[in-house]
């Protein structure tokens, strides 16, 4: 998905205020900062903060899970599960505040990446379960079997020849692939028995 005119004027931003905020901190000790120009860098610390929030909220949303249309109440109770992980997250010490503090207390962007990834991948945890519900095996009349995510309509190529019917697969260098075997992520890759088998009755 390409950035939007108002992602890159935020991230404008975004590297503005953290470039000016390292310059501050590297020519003026940090005592003075918060004494004699206290009110000029605590207005500048809250915009570091909100941005970095910013900046995690919008990779959440450039980068969301997919639903099944028809399940109301399992999207529901997910984006339950998902909103409990981010308000835990959001608590005094937690990843949130973790990551506010990569970027204002230790000027360490990359420190702060990982967090925000590491939130991220919290998330993905919470929806794991969700995806995991939706895979089948789909058994066909010449006797291949593939297994099908029932959200994407995406099949499961494990790196076995197509068509392999062995009950076994690795998740080690398989990806998904749409009904054309074009390549569609290797994301939440399916961890799935050999007896859950897709029928009219599912």
């Amino acid at each position: 998905m390409p950035a939007s005119d108002d992602d890159r004027e935020m991230m404008a931003r975004f590297n503005d205020t953290f470039r000016k905020l390292k310059t501050n901190r590297e020519q003026v000790p940090l005592e003075v900062l918060q004494t004699k120009y206290g009110k000029a860098y605590q207005k500048l610390t809250k915009e570091m903060a909100d941005l970095a929030d910013w900046f995690a909220a919008r990779l959440r949303e450039r980068m969301p899970f997919p639903m099944h249309p028809k399940d109301i109440a399992g999207n529901r109770q997910l984006s339950q599960q998902i909103a409990a992980v981010l308000a835990e997250e959001s608590q005094p010490g937690a990843l949130m505040d973790q990551y506010r503090k990569a970027l204002i207390d230790d000027l360490d962007y990359d420190k702060f990446l990982d967090l925000v990834w590491q939130l991220y991948h919290r998330t993905e945890e919470a929806y794991e379960p969700y995806w995991q519900k939706y895979n089948f095996w789909h058994v066909y009349p010449d006797g291949h079997r593939w297994i099908r995510n029932h959200i994407t309509g995406f099949f499961w190529q494990n790196g076995q020849p197509p068509g392999n019917d062995s009950d076994s697969f690795t998740n080690e260098g398989g990806y998904w692939m749409d009904s054309k075997g074009e390549y569609q992520g290797a994301a939440f890759p399916p961890h799935i028995k050999g007896d859950k088998i897709w029928t009219r009755k599912n």
